[in-house]
């Protein structure tokens, strides 16, 4: 038969064995490297090159053993013995021939370089099996090659290598990759939120080409949507719990008590400052801030709201008459101070215990002062009676506040200055809550200098957008509120923090900037001629990655600002091609707003199903089309275009960007996109009903 029509059959069959590679995670024994290309091989040529070790094994282990001493190099110079292959120069194979390319894998936890099989795409091209997908690579980074047919053009074999020398670390390997310099999302999470000894990038090395590759805080789905909690599975393993929420909301006795911050507005208790029996009275102060606030909006007794005239810091407030609630008119006292730095002395335990001085400040910390008349002294039913009506089933009355919290810049006020925080005013749009924790020392510890401002504009403008409910009314697109605890892992803040606009936080020349949700277009195409050399394409994901149905967890407002359970969502057409039912919980821990909360977590279940990646060298063209557009090429959206690969094509956001050491190359991380997620909301349809539990 005509060599060139095989090569047009195994044009066809290797492209149709790449999509199914993307259909389904890779496994040892059924589709490995080796097989997979001996499955495409065997449809065309009718033999089976690798008949001699199909079926003999199921795990990694399993074929070293069935390969041998003498490894994949020594079957492969069998099998071509035994069919006739001849040995060529990688760069003269044609479409179907075999190759062998280096790559490298995890030995007791850490990188060995191996080698893998790989089919030739086209001239100049092949392709290999991996993990969910497909890599390619340029034939001049394949270390050895075979002609199936007789139509090899040469016998140049080109560098011999030598296979009982391997080197056992992956920089030595014969064709390591340049090394990388990242800039990516993940590394400018881990990096400036205080996370250290973390590996930011990993180098996947393919066929001599270094791949800068996702890492964790990158794809900020992979980290908020988790399975539920089963048997064997630990409770740390819950994205979030209910105790996060509910600690701050208590008034709590501790030596050194946990610094609290308030961002958007909290339902909070506090940590007790003070506390003295006078009967028939009992007088306690309680600090809720760690730093100035903006104000005090309500205070709850159990689940009754106490009317004041207006609430006044620095003023001793006695609440008004309601009628059907207890009379706390005459049982309470109360007085509030914001937290600034040169605060007087409470006035309400100054009026009560004027000995105690006018240094007993508490400087800097937001605080409430009660004062309960709990009536008579003895023990009376009708003593308990009252006390029970006015302060609930409790030892000693608890109150909470509803406060506006810390004060944080804005760039888009020209009032405000950056250097001047009394100038600073409140909010809960979500990306400036972000970048105010990212430049906390507490927090990110970035410089405010470092911060991309023009870009955190574009962001927050985003976040004030108005969406519609279903009952007619507007609301904010995103806001945080909540308690940040100074005993939190920063990351982890972060994390909770980025869950609230589905946000990335952004790195490039050393600056930073947050990135919320808005869609985005195209700003640079990457095409086959601007490809360098390698590309790393994965688009099967693991069953337990995948999601239809997603428990939501909020703040709800109606139910003491508990973290609560919301409406469940359900994809019954993915529950039936998925076969079973994968369910996962979104926890928002800064979201108050059920409305809210349920337009994140329909985004976040689409968005978790966008699973395709593609690692990719390419010349510097990308970063030059970047910058024309006036656009950063991180945290950018690109459109891959290519002829050789045209199920890699689609439109990717660029989640990481490293150069080669020469500064020709850069290696990009992108990850599926979709710009029409955000308009994925029809009030009308998608709102859900919640209805708060019975008080």
């Amino acid at each position: 038969m005509d060599t060139s029509l095989i090569r047009k059959d195994f044009d066809a069959a290797v492209a149709a064995g790449m999509v199914r590679a993307g259909e389904r995670r890779m496994q040892f024994g059924v589709d490995d490297c080796a097989l997979w290309v001996a499955d495409i091989q065997n449809q065309v040529l009718g033999y089976d090159p690798a008949a001699q070790v199909r079926g003999r094994y199921k795990t990694r282990l399993g074929a070293l053993r069935v390969t041998g001493a003498a490894g994949l190099p020594g079957q492969l110079r069998n099998i071509a013995r035994r069919h006739g292959w001849t040995r060529i120069n990688p760069t003269l194979a044609q479409p179907g021939d075999t190759g062998l390319a280096w790559t490298t894998t995890t030995v007791r936890g850490k990188q060995a370089p191996v080698l893998a099989t790989v089919i030739c795409r086209a001239p100049g091209w092949f392709v290999g099996r991996n993990e969910g997908g497909v890599t390619a690579l340029r034939a001049d980074n394949v270390a050895m090659a075979w002609s199936v047919l007789d139509d090899a053009k040469s016998n140049d074999v080109g560098t011999h290598v030598n296979i009982a020398r391997i080197p056992l670390r992956p920089d030595m390997c014969p064709t390591s990759g340049a090394r990388q310099e990242p800039i990516s999302i993940g590394f400018a999470i881990l990096s400036f939120v205080g996370v250290t000894g973390a590996s930011t990038l990993v180098a996947g090395f393919v066929g001599g080409v270094a791949l800068a590759a996702l890492s964790i805080g990158v794809s900020m789905v992979a980290s908020l949507l988790r399975p539920s909690q089963g048997a064997g599975v630990s409770s740390d393993y819950s994205i979030a719990r209910a105790d996060s929420i509910q600690t701050v909301q208590v008034t709590e006795r501790q030596s050194i008590p946990i610094k609290r911050l308030i961002v958007g507005s909290a339902y909070v208790g506090g940590a007790l400052c003070a506390e003295k029996v006078t009967p028939p009275y009992l007088t306690v102060g309680v600090m809720f801030n760690h730093g100035e606030i903006d104000g005090v909006e309500k205070l709850y007794i159990g689940t009754n709201q106490v009317s004041f005239n207006a609430i006044t810091p620095d003023t001793l407030l006695t609440p008004l008459a309601v009628d059907g609630q207890p009379d706390y008119s005459t049982k309470l006292r109360v007085s509030f101070r914001y937290g600034e730095m040169d605060q007087a002395a409470d006035p309400l335990w100054l009026a009560r215990y004027p000995g105690d001085g006018a240094n007993f400040r508490q400087a800097g910390i937001a605080t409430a002062f009660y004062e309960f008349h709990y009536g008579g002294t003895d023990n009376s039913a009708a003593t308990q009676v009252a006390f029970t009506a006015l302060w609930g089933q409790v030892s000693r009355p608890n109150c909470y506040v509803v406060a506006r919290g810390v004060k944080m810049y804005d760039p888009r006020d020209p009032t405000q200055s950056r250097t001047d925080e009394t100038t600073w005013k409140w909010t809960n749009n979500a990306t400036l809550v972000q970048t105010w924790y990212l430049t906390r020392s507490f927090g990110g510890r970035i410089s405010m200098d470092k911060i991309r401002w023009d870009k955190t504009i574009e962001s927050a403008d985003y976040d004030d957008t108005l969406i519609g409910c279903n009952d007619g009314t507007m609301i904010k697109r995103h806001t945080i509120d909540g308690v940040i605890t100074l005993n939190q892992q920063p990351f982890q803040v972060m994390q909770d923090l980025l869950a609230a606009n589905r946000a990335s936080l952004l790195d490039s020349g050393g600056t930073k900037w947050i990135q919320s949700s808005q869609p985005r277009a195209p700003v640079v195409t990457i095409h086959d001629r601007c490809i360098a050399s390698g590309i790393k394409y994965q688009s099967a994901r693991q069953k337990s990655d995948l999601i239809n149905k997603l428990q939501l967890r909020f703040v709800s407002p109606d139910q003491e600002y508990q973290l609560v359970d919301g409406p469940v969502r359900e994809d019954t057409d993915r529950q039936a091609a998925d076969g079973e039912i994968l369910p996962a919980t979104l926890a928002l821990k800064y979201t108050q707003d059920h409305r809210r909360a349920q337009r994140l977590a329909k985004l976040f279940m689409l968005s978790s199903r966008l699973g395709r990646t593609i690692q990719v060298s390419t010349d510097l063209m990308p970063l030059v089309d970047a910058a024309e557009a006036g656009e950063d090429l991180i945290g950018s959206v690109v459109n891959f275009d290519s002829q050789l690969f045209p199920q890699f094509n689609g439109i990717y956001l660029v989640t990481a960007v490293g150069f080669a050491d020469d500064a020709t190359t850069l290696s990009l991380a992108l990850t599926e996109y979709s710009a029409a997620l955000e308009s994925e909301w029809n009030p009308e349809v998608d709102e859900q009903p919640f209805e708060p539990l019975a008080a």
